[in-house]
């Protein structure tokens, strides 16, 4: 369905500390070939990443307030009952 597109799933940093447990559950991303996944100890400029992207989604992040502010498209999902979209 989205072809067309290469979509790159950057893991938190915070992951790291989970070590190959966390990896481990990306693991079905391979079945995509348009799907790119982004271990958290890679060295990815996650700037680089924003500039060159057309859509950043994320959940609850820094990168989105981040990519707001570089003129991106973002779309923000959270798990949190409290936030209301505008």
């Amino acid at each position: 369905q989205f072809q067309d597109f290469d979509i790159f799933v950057r893991q938190h940093p915070l992951e790291r500390v989970d070590g190959l447990a966390s990896k481990n559950k990306y693991l079905f991303l391979k079945n995509y070939p348009n799907i790119k996944f982004i271990a958290s100890d890679q060295m990815i400029n996650t700037y680089d990443l924003i500039e060159n992207a057309y859509l950043i989604i994320g959940h609850n992040s820094t990168a989105l307030i981040e990519s707001q502010i570089m003129g991106k498209n973002i779309v923000s999902t959270s798990s949190i009952p409290q936030i209301q979209m505008l």
